[in-house]
């Protein structure tokens, strides 16, 4: 297939198989989850192979950190560790078990960018007191917060986000996936919202997302994330190429946007 944007950077992944840019993807996983068969899970390969697709950078929080009460996000600290500059982590919060974290250990580690909480799983809306010290730490040190939204929910909606967006103005607030069922809401908001940016992660696969986001809030306020290793960069990739936009804002998109929300963290 031919390109019809003349994108400079689609014309060189169809000549080479890559662009000549570094791509930071914010929304990974990585390691083996309950339920899912997994082509590649472990994150050494799936490092090695997201390094060959040419993701300069990943933002992480491992699926145990997530669903293991139990791991307390030692998993995230392994990979952070090991590949220093490479692994950026977002600590990860389950309200349920909130006594046993130290929040603070965000500020403590170099390598973390943030949170991710997921109140659908947990079952715990974001107005729960629970929350609260997150929210103020990330506050405090403008760092990035990645929720999981998909619309219609009593615990996380886009109204959820909006509360948060408005009472914690310097979060960097993720929408995870940007609220598919309430997509237009999304958009409504970070458009509003300096601080709220929208999730290409698993939305990207729907046909005109990135074109439909890009015209209506600025390539600035939409991140690259891949959901690795439920997805195959490249297939991530291929929606921004083909997408109706310029070169500036896949810049934006691939990276410029991500390391300026890296160079916003206080801590």
């Amino acid at each position: 297939m031919k390109p019809t944007n003349r994108s400079a950077y689609l014309e060189a992944f169809l000549e080479t198989g890559s662009i000549p840019v570094g791509i930071i993807d914010t929304h990974t996983h990585m390691n083996d989850v309950y339920g899912t068969c997994m082509c590649v899970y472990e994150y050494e390969e799936t490092i090695r192979r997201a390094k060959e697709q040419g993701i300069a950078g990943i933002w992480c929080s491992p699926h145990s950190d997530l669903f293991d009460g139990l791991a307390r996000n030692g998993e995230i600290t392994e990979m952070m560790d090991r590949y220093p500059g490479y692994v950026r982590g977002y600590f990860g919060f389950n309200p349920n078990y909130a006594e046993e974290y130290d929040v603070e250990d965000v500020l403590k580690h170099e390598g973390y960018i943030g949170f991710k909480t997921l109140p659908d799983y947990y079952r715990t809306p974001l107005g729960d007191w629970r929350y609260q010290k997150l929210f103020e730490i990330a506050n405090a040190y403008s760092l990035a917060l990645l929720v999981h939204t998909w619309g219609f929910s009593r615990y996380n909606d886009v109204e959820d986000m909006k509360k948060i967006a408005d009472r914690y103005p310097d979060i960097r607030l993720i929408m995870g996936h940007s609220a598919p069922n309430r997509l237009d809401d999304a958009i409504a908001l970070a458009k509003e919202k300096e601080n709220v940016y929208l999730d290409l992660c698993d939305i990207h696969r729907h046909s005109g997302i990135v074109a439909k986001m890009v015209n209506a809030v600025g390539s600035e306020k939409v991140l690259f994330g891949t959901d690795l290793p439920w997805y195959d960069p490249n297939y991530c990739l291929g929606s921004v190429l083909y997408a109706d936009i310029a070169d500036a804002d896949r810049d934006n998109i691939f990276y410029k946007n991500a390391e300026r929300i890296i160079r916003s963290i206080k801590k």
